[in-house]
């Protein structure tokens, strides 16, 4: 067994979450949850200062002080958003890295 392979064999029962279920299950459950998420950031993004705040916020005739605190929730919840999103995209970036590495690795040795 090659270096090449015994990484890819380590790294794909270490990052398989949903290992008992085949493709097209495991594609349908990432975008059940994906939706799921999107809908509940954007619930979030639109009710989360009420939910959070809601004692000291008014629903009509908002004051300016109001306004700061909303935007300051969503203000908040965006950064947060793109943060997970940048972690998710270096993950990517390394795991990407790796691979070709790897991958590299296991040409330059031949057959």
């Amino acid at each position: 067994m090659s270096r090449f392979s015994a990484c890819c064999a380590s790294a794909d029962r270490s990052t398989d979450m949903m290992r008992g279920m085949k493709l097209p299950a495991k594609r349908l459950a990432s975008m059940v949850i994906l939706a799921l998420s999107v809908a509940g950031y954007a619930l979030l993004l639109w009710r989360g200062p009420w939910w959070v705040d809601g004692s000291h916020l008014r629903d009509q005739n908002l004051e300016p002080a109001d306004g700061i605190v909303i935007t300051g929730f969503r203000t908040a919840l965006v950064a947060l958003g793109a943060g997970i999103f940048a972690g998710g995209s270096l993950l990517h970036t390394s795991n990407l890295a790796t691979h070709t590495r790897n991958f590299g690795s296991h040409a330059r040795q031949g057959p």
